[in-house]
């Protein structure tokens, strides 16, 4: 296991075996059977802990993140629960869901939630259907309701910077990428996208962020939450018409031609 996730909580030193065994006493999971790490996302440690309860997901928060922060990502995920959005259930300890676990001179904040099996969609190498699309639409349709306010980071994966994005990134791509991106890059020029409403939605909603489960229909990746403006993809999703359906399948299928570029 790379040292650079141990980086991330400041615990190189510390074997994880010891970390979980505290949080299986914590929150009363019972023996400890196993840990993998998931090395997907960033900023955060995360993984998945299998005990005689089952499995549940350990988030141990960036030792660069400070208390005000971590209330506030807690506070969002239990605002997003109670909205209806689907989101993994969240566990309370003794300090409620956002724990402190003191491990030697470090003390780590953490949350524990439900462990959902399933996959996105890229993984999957799945297309969103027509009804994964209207759910998809009415979870942001939620979403966009939520009183929270976090501070604006430009976020180069967001849909509503394709444009820039692609003109600074298309010598990177070959002929046939160029030729499945200029439709899409056409119809955002005429895009006003200043002119569009404020709202809080995901930047990135694509491939890799959607997920269909088996306990849940689609679960949504909040993570990467930003106040900016309201997507082409959620003012399509409210209209039924074929030609906006094509639309967000565009968008949704964008990170797939990215990734095969940069693979080449």
């Amino acid at each position: 296991m790379s040292n650079t996730f141990y980086d991330r909580i400041n615990c190189t030193d510390i074997d994880l075996e010891n970390i979980s065994n505290q949080i299986c006493e914590e929150y009363k999971l019972g023996k400890l059977i196993s840990n993998v790490l998931i090395e997907t996302g960033y900023g955060d440690f995360n993984y998945i802990l299998e005990s005689q309860k089952g499995k549940i997901v350990v988030k141990i928060l960036s030792k660069d993140r400070i208390q005000e922060f971590a209330d506030r990502y807690i506070k969002t995920m239990e605002i997003t629960i109670e909205r209806g959005i689907n989101h993994p259930k969240l566990y309370n300890s003794k300090n409620g869901t956002l724990h402190m676990l003191k491990i030697h001179e470090n003390e780590l904040k953490l949350c524990v939630m439900e462990y959902i099996d399933g996959q996105d969609l890229y993984s999957a190498n799945q297309k969103a259907t027509i009804q994964d699309i209207q759910e998809i639409g009415r979870q942001l349709a939620i979403i966009n309701q939520l009183e929270i306010k976090p501070e604006f980071v430009y976020d180069s994966w967001a849909i509503i910077n394709f444009k820039r994005e692609y003109e600074l990134k298309k010598k990177y791509l070959n002929d046939s990428q160029v030729r499945q991106l200029e439709e899409l890059y056409d119809s955002f020029r005429k895009i006003d996208i200043e002119a569009l409403p404020h709202s809080f939605v995901h930047g990135d909603v694509i491939n890799t962020n959607v997920n269909k489960a088996i306990s849940y229909e689609h679960d949504i990746d909040i993570e990467n939450k930003r106040e900016s403006k309201r997507r082409v993809i959620v003012k399509g999703l409210k209209n039924e018409t074929e030609k906006n359906v094509n639309i967000v399948h565009r968008t949704l299928a964008m990170q797939d031609s990215t990734i095969d570029a940069i693979l080449d």
